[in-house]
Protein backbone atom coordinates (compact mmCIF):
# COMPACT_ATOMS: atom_id res chain seq x y z
CA UNK A 1 0.00 0.00 0.00
CA UNK A 2 1.37 3.09 -1.47
CA UNK A 3 1.09 6.16 1.01
CA UNK A 4 -0.51 9.38 -0.66
CA UNK A 5 1.63 12.34 -0.76
CA UNK A 6 -0.94 15.35 -0.41
CA UNK A 7 1.19 18.91 -1.93
CA UNK A 8 1.38 21.54 1.09
CA UNK A 9 -0.74 24.10 0.89
CA UNK A 10 0.30 27.75 -0.74
CA UNK A 11 1.63 30.60 1.48
CA UNK A 12 -1.09 33.19 2.17
CA UNK A 13 -0.64 37.14 1.25
CA UNK A 14 -1.67 39.34 4.06
CA UNK A 15 -1.70 43.45 4.79
CA UNK A 16 0.31 44.45 7.58
CA UNK A 17 -2.73 45.68 9.88
CA UNK A 18 0.16 48.79 10.76
CA UNK A 19 2.24 49.44 7.78
CA UNK A 20 -0.01 48.12 5.53
CA UNK A 21 2.50 46.31 3.47
CA UNK A 22 2.03 43.02 2.29
CA UNK A 23 3.30 39.98 3.49
CA UNK A 24 3.75 36.14 3.07
CA UNK A 25 2.24 33.74 5.93
CA UNK A 26 2.65 30.41 5.70
CA UNK A 27 -0.27 27.82 6.51
CA UNK A 28 1.36 26.90 10.13
CA UNK A 29 0.82 30.28 10.92
CA UNK A 30 -2.76 31.11 10.26
CA UNK A 31 -4.26 27.49 10.82
CA UNK A 32 -4.59 27.95 14.49
CA UNK A 33 -7.19 31.26 15.66
CA UNK A 34 -4.75 32.14 18.16
CA UNK A 35 -1.37 32.24 15.54
CA UNK A 36 -3.43 34.32 13.23
CA UNK A 37 -0.03 36.42 11.95
CA UNK A 38 -1.52 40.29 11.75
CA UNK A 39 2.17 41.76 11.17
CA UNK A 40 4.89 42.10 9.11
CA UNK A 41 7.45 41.81 11.32
CA UNK A 42 8.39 42.64 14.99
CA UNK A 43 8.78 45.95 15.11
CA UNK A 44 5.01 46.33 13.75
CA UNK A 45 4.18 43.52 15.99
CA UNK A 46 5.36 45.74 19.10
CA UNK A 47 3.57 48.36 17.90
CA UNK A 48 0.43 46.72 17.48
CA UNK A 49 1.12 45.39 21.02
CA UNK A 50 1.13 48.68 22.48
CA UNK A 51 -1.91 50.01 20.92
CA UNK A 52 -4.14 46.80 22.04
CA UNK A 53 -2.69 46.67 25.49
CA UNK A 54 -5.08 47.26 28.17
CA UNK A 55 -4.57 49.43 31.52
CA UNK A 56 -5.91 49.48 34.77
CA UNK A 57 -6.78 52.41 36.49
CA UNK A 58 -3.87 55.02 37.43
CA UNK A 59 -2.12 54.52 40.68
CA UNK A 60 0.96 56.18 42.34
CA UNK A 61 4.20 54.62 41.96
CA UNK A 62 5.20 53.44 45.79
CA UNK A 63 8.34 54.61 45.23
CA UNK A 64 8.89 57.48 42.75
CA UNK A 65 4.93 58.78 43.34
CA UNK A 66 4.79 58.97 39.87
CA UNK A 67 1.14 58.63 38.07
CA UNK A 68 1.76 55.69 35.88
CA UNK A 69 -0.91 52.89 34.54
CA UNK A 70 -0.68 49.12 35.97
CA UNK A 71 -1.28 46.39 33.51
CA UNK A 72 -1.93 43.96 36.52
CA UNK A 73 -4.08 45.31 39.85
CA UNK A 74 -0.72 43.88 41.79
CA UNK A 75 1.53 46.30 40.19
CA UNK A 76 3.55 48.78 42.98
CA UNK A 77 6.09 50.66 40.80
CA UNK A 78 5.95 52.26 37.39
CA UNK A 79 9.19 50.72 36.11
CA UNK A 80 11.75 48.27 37.10
CA UNK A 81 14.20 50.63 38.85
CA UNK A 82 11.76 52.34 41.16
CA UNK A 83 11.42 48.44 42.10
CA UNK A 84 15.06 47.68 42.50
CA UNK A 85 15.04 50.84 44.46
CA UNK A 86 12.69 49.78 46.89
CA UNK A 87 14.58 46.62 47.35
CA UNK A 88 17.68 48.34 48.28
CA UNK A 89 16.87 51.15 49.82
CA UNK A 90 14.07 49.90 51.90
CA UNK A 91 16.17 50.29 55.30
CA UNK A 92 16.05 53.64 56.87
CA UNK A 93 20.15 53.49 57.37
CA UNK A 94 20.80 52.34 54.17
CA UNK A 95 20.96 55.94 51.93
CA UNK A 96 21.01 56.19 47.97
CA UNK A 97 23.50 55.38 46.16
CA UNK A 98 25.67 52.57 44.45
CA UNK A 99 27.68 52.40 47.76
CA UNK A 100 27.53 52.91 51.19
CA UNK A 101 29.83 53.79 54.09
CA UNK A 102 29.10 52.19 57.68
CA UNK A 103 31.05 51.87 60.86
CA UNK A 104 32.47 48.77 62.24
CA UNK A 105 31.73 47.55 65.44
CA UNK A 106 34.62 45.93 66.17
CA UNK A 107 36.91 49.12 65.38
CA UNK A 108 35.04 51.86 64.75
CA UNK A 109 36.24 52.61 61.19
CA UNK A 110 34.45 53.96 58.20
CA UNK A 111 34.65 51.13 55.35
CA UNK A 112 32.55 50.96 52.20
CA UNK A 113 30.25 48.24 50.82
CA UNK A 114 27.52 47.90 48.60
CA UNK A 115 23.83 48.37 49.52
CA UNK A 116 23.28 44.71 48.74
CA UNK A 117 25.77 43.89 51.62
CA UNK A 118 24.54 46.57 54.05
CA UNK A 119 21.24 45.62 53.79
CA UNK A 120 21.72 42.02 54.64
CA UNK A 121 23.95 42.28 57.88
CA UNK A 122 27.40 43.27 57.00
CA UNK A 123 28.73 45.10 60.46
CA UNK A 124 32.79 44.43 59.71
CA UNK A 125 35.43 46.06 58.13
CA UNK A 126 37.49 43.19 57.47
CA UNK A 127 37.69 39.25 58.63
CA UNK A 128 40.31 39.99 61.05
CA UNK A 129 38.14 42.15 62.71
CA UNK A 130 34.99 39.87 62.44
CA UNK A 131 37.06 37.02 64.12
CA UNK A 132 37.98 39.31 66.85
CA UNK A 133 34.40 40.28 67.61
CA UNK A 134 33.61 36.83 67.44
CA UNK A 135 35.78 35.37 70.21
CA UNK A 136 35.85 38.58 72.31
CA UNK A 137 34.36 36.88 75.77
CA UNK A 138 32.80 40.29 77.07
CA UNK A 139 30.52 40.33 74.21
CA UNK A 140 27.06 38.44 74.60
CA UNK A 141 27.10 36.91 71.20
CA UNK A 142 30.59 35.60 71.24
CA UNK A 143 31.56 32.62 70.39
CA UNK A 144 32.81 30.25 72.91
CA UNK A 145 36.66 30.99 73.66
CA UNK A 146 38.09 26.86 73.14
CA UNK A 147 40.67 25.52 71.03
CA UNK A 148 38.51 24.10 68.48
CA UNK A 149 36.35 27.21 67.74
CA UNK A 150 38.82 29.62 68.14
CA UNK A 151 41.79 27.98 66.10
CA UNK A 152 38.99 26.99 63.01
CA UNK A 153 37.93 30.90 62.92
CA UNK A 154 41.86 32.14 62.46
CA UNK A 155 42.71 33.11 59.25
CA UNK A 156 45.92 30.75 59.55
CA UNK A 157 44.08 27.64 59.69
CA UNK A 158 41.64 28.87 56.59
CA UNK A 159 44.90 29.22 54.89
CA UNK A 160 46.13 25.83 55.16
CA UNK A 161 43.31 24.15 54.67
CA UNK A 162 43.50 25.71 51.17
CA UNK A 163 47.03 24.79 50.76
CA UNK A 164 45.87 21.09 51.86
CA UNK A 165 43.35 20.62 49.12
CA UNK A 166 45.17 22.07 46.56
CA UNK A 167 47.93 19.86 47.56
CA UNK A 168 45.38 16.63 47.72
CA UNK A 169 43.92 17.61 44.08
CA UNK A 170 40.89 18.93 45.70
CA UNK A 171 40.37 14.74 46.15
CA UNK A 172 38.81 12.93 48.88
CA UNK A 173 41.58 10.59 49.81
CA UNK A 174 39.34 7.77 51.36
CA UNK A 175 37.05 7.24 48.44
CA UNK A 176 38.58 9.30 46.10
CA UNK A 177 36.09 11.12 45.24
CA UNK A 178 36.95 14.50 42.71
CA UNK A 179 35.52 17.38 43.47
CA UNK A 180 36.38 21.21 42.45
CA UNK A 181 38.07 23.93 44.12
CA UNK A 182 35.20 26.08 44.94
CA UNK A 183 33.01 22.51 46.56
CA UNK A 184 31.49 23.14 50.02
CA UNK A 185 32.05 18.98 50.35
CA UNK A 186 35.82 19.29 51.12
CA UNK A 187 36.84 18.91 54.64
CA UNK A 188 40.60 18.89 55.92
CA UNK A 189 40.84 16.19 58.78
CA UNK A 190 43.38 16.01 61.72
CA UNK A 191 44.73 12.26 61.12
CA UNK A 192 46.13 11.92 64.66
CA UNK A 193 43.25 14.54 66.89
CA UNK A 194 44.45 18.13 67.72
CA UNK A 195 43.01 17.91 71.20
CA UNK A 196 45.77 14.87 71.96
CA UNK A 197 48.38 17.92 71.34
CA UNK A 198 48.56 19.86 75.10
CA UNK A 199 50.45 22.56 73.62
CA UNK A 200 47.84 23.11 70.66
CA UNK A 201 45.82 26.21 71.12
CA UNK A 202 44.19 28.97 69.28
CA UNK A 203 47.51 29.12 66.39
CA UNK A 204 49.18 26.65 64.75
CA UNK A 205 50.99 24.21 66.19
CA UNK A 206 53.97 22.44 64.81
CA UNK A 207 53.27 19.08 65.38
CA UNK A 208 49.29 19.21 65.24
CA UNK A 209 48.90 21.17 62.21
CA UNK A 210 51.66 19.75 60.40
CA UNK A 211 50.52 18.38 56.51
CA UNK A 212 51.83 15.12 57.07
CA UNK A 213 49.19 15.11 59.85
CA UNK A 214 46.36 16.80 57.63
CA UNK A 215 44.02 14.81 55.29
CA UNK A 216 41.78 15.78 52.70
CA UNK A 217 38.51 14.16 52.82
CA UNK A 218 34.88 14.48 51.64
CA UNK A 219 31.80 15.03 54.30
CA UNK A 220 30.50 11.78 53.95
CA UNK A 221 33.95 10.16 54.63
CA UNK A 222 34.90 12.69 57.42
CA UNK A 223 31.70 11.73 59.12
CA UNK A 224 32.23 8.07 59.06
CA UNK A 225 36.22 8.70 59.79
CA UNK A 226 34.72 11.03 63.54
CA UNK A 227 32.39 7.72 63.86
CA UNK A 228 34.87 5.17 64.21
CA UNK A 229 35.47 3.72 60.78
CA UNK A 230 39.15 3.52 59.45
CA UNK A 231 41.07 6.06 56.88
CA UNK A 232 41.02 3.60 53.91
CA UNK A 233 37.97 1.88 52.57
Amino acid sequence: MTREIRPAPPNETRKCVICERPFHCRPNEWAHIFRQRRTCGRECGHLLAARTRTYLRTKRCAQCGKAFKPREASNKYCSLQCYWESKQGSQGHIPDGSRVTLTCIQCDTLFSTTRYNAKHGRRFCSRTCYYSYMSNAGDPNHIARNTTNAFYLSKAWTQTKRRIRRRDNYTCQRCKRKLTRTSKGLRVHHIQARSVFVKARDSLDAQADIDANLITLCTPCHGKVHSGLPLTE
